[in-house]
């Protein structure tokens, strides 16, 4: 009676009183709009490895079958039902609150970011185009291509030289405003690049942030999953013996800090190597710069050589650095892959072994049900046989009577009936009493059943749930990888506006050295020219003007080479600063 009381409080419960109502396009959990369409729930879903058929809400009619079921059955499952999208509808609304709070602190984190950081904005996931990024990088290089075309310092753009007739005051004139032009040149041209080499460097900082970043998530990740592991093993621990070993196997595994750490000391040292190597560069370019002035060919040779030299070296770094990263990257991806499978394999063992423990109890249940119907029906022979045994005696009483007498007749009859009564409520209530028990044994079957059918649920989330992390680290490793060829594209073209900038130079200086020379052969012919025309007019020649035409041929030489004194120091000096933008860069 009072199991009756509870289930008729049970079948009272509605979807309304669990506050859950449908609409067409979204659902009503405690006031609540959950749209299964919206982002932020799916990507709930996909964490919590729940799938989204849940905001598909049932009726108390779809869980009546035509098998004959009793109402009991139907509205026990409709609780159950009931309970089940209470709690995962709650758990997604949890997740959905922290999937919120982490994208506003996200948003608070880049919000004070340049307007170069914006450039590279961080999309739901952070997920950067490498296709627009290789096209800025373009725009900029071609941009400064164009630049340097537009400068006439190409082969092409030489200017003629000045005419043979013009005089020496003049040509000294244009020779000073031809050396003011070049020197303003060169340092407007100083400048920019160096506000370019600052432009590059701020967004090889941006790159290196994202990538910090994104080893900080995969290493959350990674202690995330090591938890949800230890958790798995000690709820596994009252269940089975065995986790022993499986605890010795995790403790053989070798730890993911150990590469970390192998890595830093080869950066501490490639380090050291290269502050060694530029002192040693520092040395050396001491010694060529006193003899730059003498042997300026040598130099230029020299410095070519270093430059190719270092350009291998660090070719050579980058090729070993991006191979031991990926390295690390498989093995991690195997480890992760060979975890699974052994997660995998003792799944199946869990599953060998409750199906093994299910069928057990299933068959002890049936003996005793067996066993209980054999006590049953041997309980109503012996009824039979004393019902029997009592119509026989009431037989033969009632001919003792009918020898008798006459009127006992009717008092027996209605014993009889009375009787006869009796039998028949004892028969309904053993009937009552066989239904009440096969129902009962209906709904313990029943709930055994949805507590399988829960734990197969609870399997296929946690399947859902690898699936999804499994996609998302392989998503991040595909992200790094991007991101360091977008990193070697970018120092590529970095080098290759080095190497117009320098042969840009190389020309200048040659179309300027060149038109030194001819200008100093003019003025050389014009000397000649003149004193010819002195020694023809006057025929008389003393020790004076001979003393005063070697003067002035001493002082045009000297004049020239200070001229050229002054170029080749400025060219060492560029030189110098080239060295140091490539050592910057």
């Amino acid at each position: 009676m009072q199991g009756k009381s509870q289930r008729e409080v049970a079948s009272s419960l509605d979807l309304n009183s669990s506050n859950i109502t449908q609409s067409p396009n979204q659902v009503v959990f405690n006031g609540i709009n959950l749209k299964p369409n919206s982002p932020r729930t799916l990507q709930a879903c996909q964490k919590l490895g729940i799938d989204l058929n849940i905001f598909q809400i049932k009726d108390l009619n779809y869980f009546r079958t035509t098998e004959g079921n009793n109402d009991e059955i139907t509205q026990l499952r409709y609780e159950h039902y009931v309970n089940k999208t209470n709690q995962l509808l709650n758990e997604i609304f949890q997740k959905r609150k922290e999937i919120i709070r982490k994208n506003r602190q996200r948003q608070l984190q880049f919000a004070s970011i340049d307007s170069l950081e914006r450039s590279v904005s961080h999309k739901q996931g952070s997920n950067i185009d490498q296709s627009e990024l290789k096209k800025q990088m373009d725009y900029a290089y071609n941009k400064t291509l164009q630049y340097l075309q537009q400068q006439d310092l190409l082969e092409g753009s030489v200017p003629q030289t000045l005419g043979e007739c013009q005089d020496v005051p003049e040509l000294e004139g244009g020779l000073n405003k031809e050396l003011s032009r070049y020197n303003k040149h060169k340092i407007q041209k100083i400048r920019e690049a160096q506000i370019k080499l600052e432009e590059d460097k701020r967004r090889v900082e941006l790159l290196e942030k994202l990538q910090e970043r994104d080893q900080r998530i995969v290493k959350t990740m990674m202690q995330k999953q090591k938890e949800m592991k230890e958790k798995y093993c000690s709820s596994k621990k009252v269940e089975n013996k065995r986790i022993d070993t499986q605890e010795m196997e995790c403790k053989s595994q070798p730890r993911d800090n150990e590469p970390q750490k192998n890595l830093q000391q080869q950066l501490s040292t490639n380090e050291y190597r290269s502050k060694m190597i530029i002192k040693n560069d520092d040395q050396k370019e001491k010694k060529k710069r006193e003899q730059a002035l003498m042997r300026k060919e040598e130099f230029e040779k020299q410095i070519d050589i270093d430059c190719q030299m270092q350009m291998a070296k660090i070719q050579q770094k980058l090729y070993n650095s991006e191979k031991l990263q990926k390295e690390l990257i498989q093995n991690k991806i195997e480890k992760i892959k060979e975890q699974n499978i052994k997660e995998q394999q003792i799944m199946k063992q869990q599953k060998q072994l409750k199906d093994k423990i299910s069928q057990e109890h299933i068959n002890q249940l049936l003996e005793k049900m067996v066993q209980k119907e054999k006590d049953f029906q041997i309980n109503q022979k012996s009824i039979q046989n004393v019902d029997q045994e009592k119509k026989l005696e009431i037989k033969q009483k009632q001919r003792k009577i009918k020898s008798n007498q006459g009127d006992i007749f009717k008092d027996r009859d209605e014993k009889l009936k009375q009787i006869n009564e009796k039998f028949l409520k004892i028969e309904q209530f053993n009937k009552v009493k066989k239904e009440e028990y096969d129902n009962k044994i209906l709904l313990k079957q029943e709930m055994r059943k949805l507590k399988e059918q829960d734990k197969q649920d609870i399997l296929d989330r946690q399947k859902r749930q690898n699936e999804y992390r499994m996609l998302e680290i392989t998503e991040k490793y595909r992200q790094v990888d991007e991101k360091n060829q977008l990193k070697q594209y970018q120092n590529n073209l970095l080098q290759q506006t080095s190497m117009q900038i320098s042969r840009q130079e190389i020309l200048e200086r040659n179309r300027i050295y060149s038109h030194l020379q001819q200008l100093s052969d003019n003025l050389f012919n014009q000397k000649i020219r003149k004193r010819n025309m002195s020694q023809l007019e006057k025929n008389a020649i003393t020790i004076k003007p001979k003393a005063n035409n070697q003067k002035e041929d001493t002082e045009f030489e000297d004049h020239t080479r200070l001229l050229i004194t002054m170029l080749q120091t400025s060219d060492a000096e560029e030189t110098q600063k080239n060295k140091l933008s490539r050592r910057h860069n």
